[in-house]
């Protein structure tokens, strides 16, 4: 039994974490395996949506702590280091990447759900960042991410505190973009897919990289990478195609270039 499922269908990309006896605890061997899927998806360029889900009740409850205790300082590291090239992988992909948070989502898991453009929760959802309770810290770019996701007063709380959130509160923090039943999970997930799939693939891709680079930029050099953003889209096959179908009161055809 594979601890990553992959499947791929209708430039949709599954990938879900398969290890529900131990909550989709992650092994050094799953980060490397997710890393792989991740980079050949960004090469082939056909990849539009990638979501992200855990087998069973949970998302996943971070890295399994029976292998970091068994780690030399090397060992642990480099599996560090291939979980923050998680982080790096769905930041730089063009593809819109979604989070199916259900269950318990801690950790590490917590971690790779933030790294995702949208996170949608079941409303069993618990949430949250365990690690000092260990004696332990974050990683995956989470004193980068979190508080740009929830304002540093939270993201402070969250993480000194070790306590996890439910769905709801996570909703009204900014943490998850929107809670549903734990039925309708996956529908609603594939529902969004599907919705970004019909707009132009080059405007989501540099719409996407034009928000996380706008976000730590100057309002003025937010300003000019906005100018050469939509000068690019407008001079694209899918600009003009956009922009006819819409007087034409047609379906547009989108290319992705």
């Amino acid at each position: 039994m594979f601890d990553l499922i992959v499947e791929s269908t209708n430039q949709i990309l599954t990938l879900t974490f398969n290890r529900p006896r131990v909550m989709n605890a992650l092994t050094q061997e799953m980060v490397r395996e997710l890393k792989r899927v991740l980079r050949d998806a960004a090469r082939d360029g056909q990849t539009r949506v990638v979501i992200l889900r855990g087998a069973g009740a949970n998302f996943c409850s971070g890295a399994d702590i029976r292998v970091e205790k068994n780690c030399t300082l090397v060992e642990y590291r480099d599996f560090v280091s291939d979980i923050q090239d998680i982080t790096r992988a769905l930041q730089n992909i063009d593809a819109v990447s979604i989070a199916a948070v259900q269950g318990y989502c801690l950790g590490g898991g917590m971690e790779i759900a933030c790294a995702c453009d949208v996170r949608v929760a079941s409303n069993d959802a618990h949430i949250g960042f365990p690690e000092v309770g260990i004696g332990l810290t974050t990683t995956s770019g989470m004193t980068h991410l979190l508080p740009r996701l929830i304002g540093m007063a939270r993201a402070k709380e969250m993480m000194l505190t070790g306590e996890p959130v439910d769905a709801n509160r996570a909703h009204a923090m900014g943490l998850v973009n929107r809670v549903v039943p734990r039925d309708a999970l996956d529908t609603a997930v594939l529902q969004l897919a599907e919705k970004i799939k019909t707009r132009g693939p080059l405007a989501v891709a540099t719409q996407k990289h034009l928000l996380d680079a706008g976000a730590d930029a100057s309002l003025d050099a937010a300003l000019r990478m906005e100018v050469d953003a939509i000068l690019t889209t407008f001079a694209s096959h899918d600009g003009q195609e956009g922009l006819s179908a819409w007087i034409e009161k047609r379906a547009p055809m989108f290319k992705g270039d």
